[in-house]
């Protein structure tokens, strides 16, 4: 996290005193609406609506066409998704009816997506993209380096399989060339082994480079 957006001891009292009044609205009943509107194809926070919902069942959201607010106000049936059942009965209130909080501070908001923010570079950010850089340097190692070790860890399990075979063979005392071609097989899986090591080892000797790299100067 970038330290210059960490909130000061006065901030963090701020929240920590409007999360204690979010509680108590909750304690006493309190129901919140935010407002949004709209400006250039972007939503944007402009206040909070109140509303008492002791005698409130249920809610249901929906984004109605401002042209046609005054369709959806009143009381009805069924509201978008939900039919009211036995006595129940949706009701959707006028704005004009709740309490309105507007925001006349600057607040950014941001609206079922996350954000970014545009700061001065620092030698945090220049830290960053380093790492960045390091870890895309090694990222390719790395799989190289997996993929050439279960390569050797076949070879591997092949010879030790042939040697276990010769040492049958030699029990049952089958001829002899039956015998000298497993051990070439073992030999040339052997010989795979040792170049694949070398391959590794050359690897490992970059991703030691990389690791090398300084990224605090």
């Amino acid at each position: 996290m970038d330290k210059r957006l960490k909130l000061n001891r006065k901030q963090k009292a701020l929240v920590n005193k409007l999360g204690k009044l979010f509680g108590e609205l909750e304690k006493e009943n309190v129901s919140i609406v935010t407002s949004w509107y709209s400006l250039y194809g972007a939503n944007d926070l402009d206040g909070f609506f109140f509303f008492n919902n002791t005698e409130v069942f249920d809610t249901e959201d929906f984004e109605p066409d401002d042209s046609n607010t005054n369709d959806i106000e009143g009381y009805r049936e069924v509201s978008g998704w939900k039919e009211a059942e036995g006595n129940d009965i949706w009701y959707t209130p006028n704005s004009e009816e709740l309490e309105f909080l507007p925001l006349d501070i600057s607040i950014n908001a941001v609206y079922n997506r996350w954000f970014s923010v545009l700061m001065e570079r620092t030698e945090e950010t220049d830290i960053f993209y380093r790492k960045q850089e390091k870890a895309r340097k090694l990222a390719p190692l790395i799989q190289e380096l997996d993929k050439l070790k279960q390569k050797m860890r076949k070879y591997e399990i092949a010879v030790s399989e042939c040697e276990d075979s010769i040492h049958r063979l030699e029990e049952k005392g089958v001829s002899q060339e039956i015998i000298d071609e497993e051990k070439t097989n073992v030999e040339t899986n052997k010989k795979q082994v040792e170049e694949l090591q070398n391959e590794i080892n050359a690897i490992n000797s970059e991703i030691r480079k990389v690791k090398a790299i300084r990224v605090n100067k």
